[in-house]
């Protein structure tokens, strides 16, 4: 029986996920572990290689180099995976806000499903995530577009709707915001925080500057742990880090030890 469209991306999904984990493993046992042939495991493969959703990055260790399968979480299939994780988290975040915020959010999928769970007066949301605008926002939040050209296919082939260049710079450039929430790619104690997207890299980093008071990173369990690509912030310019109970607890641990404060949201 023909696996239907849904189907076949939660398990591409899931192979990235395991790929992650053990960039090694063999062919047959992908194919074993999700009961299909190898010839089904092949073809998902080479579909994520040539959508761009997985990329391969190489680190030294001490038993010498290591190749990493690195997912592109902002890739239309991963857009709509981790939905559970994502709300726990946003929900979490959006508690974490005061009557008057001002309060910047990111394109990332995570950070924009902050705003539906504002309950508090007179926040301001400003963002460069025109998915803003499907968000149900309650009527004591109002929501900022900076403006700025939409990035509907960016360099790894996302559908964030991401707005950039000069003219989101130059908003975000012009006010200052109480919290800053940003989601990301990749956060690691050693490198900081990193994206798969070289386009967002500066308004993620005025956005940064921008910000009086929180600096708080929205990221589920996969992306703990992870360098990716374009590094934006050193971990030092983090205030809170909000994940789930399922993230690396030595990756956690070392975070913690780098002065953010760590909360995880159980599952």
């Amino acid at each position: 029986m023909r696996s239907s469209d849904a189907e076949i991306r939660d398990r591409r999904a899931n192979i990235i996920q395991v790929l992650q984990n053990d960039s090694g493993i063999e062919l047959s046992e992908l194919a074993s572990r999700f009961k299909v042939s190898e010839s089904t495991i092949r073809r998902d493969l080479n579909y994520l290689k040539d959508k761009k959703i997985i990329s391969t990055s190489v680190r030294s260790t001490n038993e010498g180099f290591v190749t990493n399968v690195i997912p592109e979480f902002d890739s239309d299939l991963m857009y709509n995976t981790k939905i559970e994780e994502k709300e726990m988290i946003a929900k979490q975040a959006a508690s974490m806000l005061e009557s008057g915020d001002v309060v910047y959010i990111n394109s990332s999928s995570t950070a924009v499903r902050v705003i539906k769970y504002i309950d508090y007066n007179f926040v301001t949301v400003i963002t460069n995530n025109a998915r803003a605008l499907f968000e149900q926002a309650k009527p004591n939040v109002k929501v900022i577009l900076t403006g700025g050209e939409i990035i509907h296919k960016n360099s790894i082939g996302n559908s964030k709707f991401a707005m950039t260049g000069d003219h989101a710079i130059s908003t975000v450039k012009n006010i200052l915001a109480n919290v800053c929430i940003l989601g990301v790619s990749g956060i690691s104690a050693e490198r900081g925080v990193s994206s798969a997207a070289l386009d967002e890299l500066t308004v993620n980093r005025e956005m940064i500057s921008s910000s009086l008071d929180k600096v708080i990173i929205v990221a589920d369990n996969r992306k703990i742990g992870i360098n990716h690509n374009y590094i934006f912030s050193d971990i030092e310019n983090v205030d809170y880090l909000i994940t789930d109970s399922e993230a690396n607890a030595l990756e956690v641990d070392k975070i913690r030890k780098k002065g953010v404060d760590v909360i995880q949201v159980e599952l």
